[in-house]
């Protein structure tokens, strides 16, 4: 079988109308000449059991409460960059975006959101650009997530109704029992944690100085 496969697969188109121009491949039929739309049978689908369902359901959670956005990336390294590069005046977005390869139009939509819940201050003009809106010890990492995630407008897949019974009453509760102990930890993670780390790893200020908090 696997050499008539390579063969109808690579040898010349015959003239129309002659028989090997009809062949079954993996359950369609139809002529293969690239001119005319495959017409023919499709194989029959099987159809799914819940339990099946409640597999793939379950995969998709798993996948969607452990995946991080770029978003909220950008989000948390701007807030980072910001109080961890600050002299006595506001952090440029260019400058940001420079240092952390983060697009602009990403950024730009990031930053605002932040200043519009508290955690970021703006300043116009020439001299403008973005400062910590109160002291970097007092601003968590949890609180950053929770304002991208708004923005973003994802709901929480676990708790949707669908699924087996298994999926809802015994696997499902693993995740969200991880998703707590995952954001209790990241809310007890301030900036200033991170900023702490970024000099114990050698990371330069570009500062004079990386001050507690800028307002």
């Amino acid at each position: 079988h696997q050499r008539l496969f390579d063969t109808a697969l690579f040898r010349p188109a015959p003239p129309p109308g002659h028989p090997s121009r009809i062949l079954s491949l993996g359950g369609r039929v139809g002529e293969r000449d690239g001119t005319e739309p495959r017409m023919g049978l499709k194989a029959k689908s099987q159809p799914v059991s819940k339990r099946q369902q409640g597999r793939v359901t379950d995969e998709r959670v798993r996948k969607k409460m452990l995946r991080f956005s770029k978003k909220l990336l950008f989000a948390i390294e701007a807030v980072v960059d910001i109080a961890y590069h600050t002299n006595t005046g506001p952090v440029r977005s260019t400058d940001i975006s420079r240092r952390q390869g983060i697009p602009r139009r990403y950024l730009e939509q990031v930053l605002q959101q932040l200043v519009h819940h508290g955690i970021l201050a703006g300043q116009r003009g020439p001299r403008g650009g973005y400062r910590l809106a109160r002291e970097r010890r007092r601003i968590s990492v949890g609180e950053i997530i929770r304002i991208v995630r708004k923005l973003e407008g994802t709901a929480d897949p676990a708790s949707e109704p669908d699924g087996s019974e298994i999926g809802v009453k015994v696997v499902r509760p693993i995740w969200i029992d991880m998703q707590r102990e995952m954001m209790e930890r990241f809310d007890n993670t301030t900036i200033d944690e991170l900023c702490h780390r970024a000099r114990e790893r050698g990371i330069t200020p570009e500062g004079k100085v990386a001050a507690d908090f800028s307002i």
